[in-house]
């Protein structure tokens, strides 16, 4: 008798696009089980920009960077890695 024995692996085709100053990462996983998933995930980098000398940081609105340099607040949301197909409809 002959025993195969496979390690739980994927292969996982990544893209990543640029728009603007967001980096959207779309990962799909493929898993021995035939099971594809994909993963999104979205980065940024800091909209930094110049203060006038006399101008205040707005603190509900912007973080400090460096003297006369501030940035916007911003957030970002990562959906997790669901089966294919388990997100449907439309986002607005």
């Amino acid at each position: 008798m002959r025993v195969h024995v496979a390690r739980n692996r994927k292969l996982v085709i990544s893209s990543i696009c640029t728009v603007a100053n967001y980096e959207y990462g779309f990962y799909f996983n493929f898993a021995l089980d035939g099971s594809v998933e994909l993963e999104v995930k979205a980065t940024g980098i800091v909209n930094a920009y110049c203060l006038k000398p006399d101008e205040p940081l707005d603190h509900a609105h912007e973080v400090y960077v460096a003297p006369q340099i501030a940035a916007q607040h911003h957030q970002h949301v990562s959906l997790e890695s669901y089966p294919i197909g388990y997100v449907t409809g439309e986002f607005a």
